[in-house]
């Protein structure tokens, strides 16, 4: 049997999917980010069907608190800057 060379831009191995182990390291960084504030980072890449569950589950989870944290952190700077007391018939409700 006689094997074909592979021209050198190639890869002789490319798994159809990426690993828990491959997204890793890039998670970690996004969820540094998020945690220094910013939330404007998209995780939708890890939510694919390319790859693993515990990928997936992970993303969704974590997106799932960026929101819940964004929306805390809107309230508590609505109500900053516009406190309940500041609306008529609201103070003492």
């Amino acid at each position: 049997m006689k094997y074909r060379s592979k021209p050198d831009n190639q890869s002789y191995f490319k798994p159809d999917k990426t690993s828990l182990a491959d997204d890793a390291e890039r998670m970690i960084s996004i969820i540094e980010k998020v945690a220094s504030g910013d939330y404007s980072i998209d995780i939708t890449e890890f939510t694919g069907s390319d790859r693993p569950d515990a990928t997936r589950r992970i993303a969704e989870a974590f997106g799932m608190m960026m929101v819940r944290i964004e929306a805390r952190e809107y309230h508590l700077h609505k109500d900053r800057v516009m406190p309940p007391s500041f609306f008529p018939g609201t103070a003492h409700q």
